[in-house]
């Protein structure tokens, strides 16, 4: 139970931005969302600053939602947003901050920078997840989420941990239980053994869920 708890306390960043603009949480939102624009770069980011500008346009701000559209589209110029998913307001408020930030047409020294290092943001990202097959939260230390890379790292690490000992403890009282003779040993060593297979169970359970979470989260 406390590896699920583990689990279930990894939300990634965005999921987290996702949950608070969903809940009405909006003024959490856009504190949340500028600490991690602060703090990450790439597409992360760009979600934050996006969220960001979503929560000022369900707050009829819409000028600061302006804003924050600017500001996204200045760290990546060529960002679009898709009109099937995106609320009227809100593409409203995109529009015209891409009327005043006027992307540029021709491509300039600026725009090419941003465009190399948008893809090589992705290709890193990319190049993590293979990281993440050999090692689940190696691909978050890889992009410089160390703390959250650990906490999975040592969350899978524990889960194996335990599904070791506890695969080993129970083919030792499984072989201890079938050499029992006595009705009260018998009882008593199906007691330990049982404890044991459930232990393992839910170890290895553990591991798979962090193991595919790791994966997921990367998405």
């Amino acid at each position: 139970m406390v590896i699920f708890a583990l689990i279930l306390a990894l939300p990634s960043p965005i999921a987290i931005m996702d949950s608070l603009f969903y809940d009405g949480k909006y003024v959490e939102l856009i504190d949340y969302a500028d600490s991690v624009a602060a703090s990450d770069t790439g597409i992360i980011s760009i979600e934050a600053l996006k969220f960001k500008a979503f929560a000022y346009v369900a707050m009829d701000s819409s000028e600061k939602a302006v804003d924050a559209f600017k500001e996204l589209l200045r760290e990546s110029p060529f960002f679009e947003l898709d009109p099937v998913y995106t609320f009227p307001r809100a593409m409203k408020a995109f529009q015209q901050a891409k009327m005043e930030v006027r992307r540029p047409v021709s491509v300039t020294l600026d725009s090419l920078n941003a465009l190399l290092n948008f893809r090589e943001q992705c290709l890193r990202k990319r190049e993590a997840k293979y990281y993440s097959l050999l090692l689940p939260g190696l691909s978050d230390v890889k992009l410089g989420r160390k703390k959250r890379g650990i906490r999975i790292m040592a969350a899978f690490g524990l889960s194996l941990a335990v599904w070791g000992v506890s695969n080993y403890a129970y083919h030792r009282a499984k072989d201890a239980y079938m050499l029992a003779r006595d009705p009260a040993e018998i009882k008593s060593k199906y007691r330990v053994m049982d404890a044991w297979y459930k232990m393992r169970l839910v170890s290895g359970i553990s591991a798979v869920g962090i193991y595919i979470y790791a994966q997921v989260s990367l998405w």
